[in-house]
This record gives C-alpha cells, sequence and structure tokens, in this order.
C-alpha cells in the first residue's frame, strides 16, 4: 500500500469520498459458532472465516489507521509558527508464514519517520480472540535527533459468538526516547471483575535517573490528561478506598466476557490536569459503513491500484456476496 497525505486529503490514483459504495451487511442470520466450534485454541490466521466477518479492508490498509493522529506530531513540530502537514506512507506484507507487515512513513518536509513491523499471535479462546502483538515501533523527529519506540498493548474481542461485542487493550507500553533516555510507561489496565477499569490507561513519564516528571491518565476510547504526579498519587490513593468499599457492596457478575462497553465519557478529570488528547468523534453515518470513522472510509479507496483491485476486497465493498448455507461467500 502506497500513498501520499496532504493535511486531511489523500493524493493517490482514486478518489476521496465520505462513504462506503454498499450498506454494512447484517451478520445476524449467520452462524460464527458453526465455524468456530472446531477451532479453540487454534491459530486464527489458519481458519477460513466467512467474509461477512471481514471489513472491505485489507491489514495493510487498517494499519494507516496508526497515521490518523499525526496531527498531533505536526503540532509538536511546528516550525517558524508553520505547521508541516501531510505525510508519505508505504507498507508491505514481507512475510505470508507466520505473517509479517512492515510499514514506513515520514512528513512531507522530513519532519518525522514513522516505521516497524507487525506479527500479530492470535488466539481463539471460545468466548474471546485474542491478539498479542509483536514487533517494534519507532517515531523519529530529525529536527531534534530524537527516537522513540514502543510496542503496542495485547488486544482481545469479546462476544465474538453471541451477545454485544466488545473490545479491551491490556498490558503494559514503555515508550523510550532513545537521546535522553527519558520514558513513559503506560499501564492499559484490564476490565476485571466489576469492570470499572475498562479502557483505563494511567502512567507516568520518566527522566533517565527514573524520577516521575508527569503523570498521565485517561481511557484509549475517549481521551488522555496530564497532571502533576503528586497530584495524581494522591488522587489515586483516594479513589482506591472508595473502589474498596464499592466492591464490597457490589453484586455484579464477575463473567467479564458479558461486560459491555459504557455509553458516555467516565473519565473523572482530576483538578489541575491538562487535556493533551481526545478522540474523534464518529461521522452521522458510520452505522451503515461499518463503523467506520472518515479516516478509515478514505483508506478503502486510497491504496495503490494493485490493492484495490483485489477481486474479494473489491466485491466485498460493492456489496456484492452470495449466501450459501452457513457461509457467505464472495
Amino acid at each position: 500500500v502506497s500513498f501520499i497525505c496532504l493535511g486531511n486529503v489523500f493524493h493517490c490514483p482514486c478518489w476521496n469520498r465520505s462513504a462506503l459504495p454498499a450498506a454494512m451487511f447484517s451478520r445476524s442470520n449467520v452462524s460464527m459458532w458453526s465455524v468456530l466450534k472446531k477451532c479453540i485454541g487454534m491459530e486464527l490466521s489458519k481458519i477460513t472465516m466467512p467474509v461477512i466477518f471481514n471489513e472491505p479492508l485489507s491489514f495493510l490498509q487498517r494499519l494507516t489507521e496508526y497515521m490518523e493522529h499525526t496531527y498531533l506530531i505536526h503540532k509538536a513540530m511546528i516550525v517558524g509558527g508553520i505547521p508541516l502537514l501531510g505525510f508519505r506512507w508505504v507498507s508491505e506484507q514481507v512475510s505470508h508464514h507466520p505473517p509479517v507487515s512492515a510499514f514506513h512513513a515520514e512528513g512531507i518536509k522530513s519532519d518525522f519517520r514513522f516505521h516497524g513491523s507487525i506479527y500479530p499471535k492470535l488466539k481463539f479462546w471460545g468466548k474471546s480472540v485474542e491478539a498479542e502483538p509483536r514487533g517494534i515501533i519507532t517515531l523519529e523527529l530529525p529536527l531534534h535527533n530524537e527516537a522513540y519506540t514502543w510496542t503496542n498493548p495485547t488486544c482481545c474481542v469479546h462476544n465474538i459468538i453471541m451477545g454485544q461485542l466488545w473490545i479491551e487493550q491490556y498490558g503494559n507500553v514503555e515508550i523510550i526516547n532513545h537521546k535522553t533516555g527519558e520514558r513513559c510507561c503506560l499501564t492499559f489496565k484490564p476490565c476485571g471483575i466489576f469492570g470499572k477499569e475498562l479502557h483505563k490507561v494511567e502512567g507516568y513519564i520518566l527522566d533517565k535517573s527514573k524520577r516521575k516528571i508527569c503523570a498521565l491518565y485517561g481511557k484509549w476510547t475517549e481521551c488522555l490528561y496530564a497532571v502533576d504526579p503528586a497530584i495524581f498519587d494522591a488522587h489515586r490513593k483516594s479513589d482506591t478506598k472508595r473502589s474498596e468499599k464499592d466492591r464490597k457492596g457490589s453484586t455484579q457478575s464477575n463473567n467479564a466476557d458479558e461486560m459491555p462497553p459504557p455509553e458516555a465519557e467516565t473519565v473523572q478529570v482530576i483538578p489541575g490536569s491538562e487535556l493533551i488528547w481526545r478522540i474523534s468523534p464518529r461521522p452521522d453515518n458510520s452505522g451503515k459503513n461499518l463503523n467506520s470513522k472518515s479516516f478509515s472510509e478514505l483508506e478503502s479507496v486510497s491504496a495503490s491500484d494493485s490493492l484495490r483491485l483485489i477481486s474479494s476486497l473489491r466485491a466485498l465493498l460493492e456489496g456484492f456476496c452470495i449466501a450459501y448455507g452457513t457461509h457467505i461467500y464472495i
């Protein structure tokens, strides 16, 4: 996949649009269990799945969603009062067995370089699918001679057979500044028994002597705040005491797979905090377009000709599928 993006406009041998050609398929008449019941514990990359459970995007196109928040880099890299907007992107599947994808992006003015490789290890655990990411991600800022590296947290999708689908990410992520020795240590919290930790992210920015410089907290589905670490530690102690009281009086089910996602913003803002990121709202027609964002809708037409003309992806994008028994084919 290769293309150029200037500001919010993709430049490629195709067109920009705000909606997909066909409405989202209904998955209600397809039994996921009929496919997965014989695959418990198997590597999902070796399982043939009904196409209706896919998106009309390849994994290489999906990787471009890393660039949705490029504006944050541009905001930090303003030179002479003028933001350096735009980027170039190229990605390729460099290995099929095991499946490994690599990507490289750079700013139009060479203000940043972003590259890495992804080798997702997928496992099916009955009610859920877990993706363990493998591969190092690197962000370089040549104007400051800085390089940052990190790995992604583990991702888990629940209720893939029945019930309401929901996703969580959990694990530790360490972002290292290899020039200064500073690092950002983040914890993506698992849902837990009572669901109060769902989507929560918190951690600290540390200097090379491991002294806390700043505390970060929020939810990866909503927003992220920065605050003085002393204030954050004091708030967390008081919040822990309240949580212990809530656990003693709670009768909530301990089945994590049945935990529904929150419907509204639930981040409690600590006084003195500074908002550093907030998720972009989805377009009004998102429900009819695979629940995608505007960036995702552009992805489906922003790849090279060879990828956009893959017959299976094109047929799914245009809505041409044939039902046969419990499977749906292109």
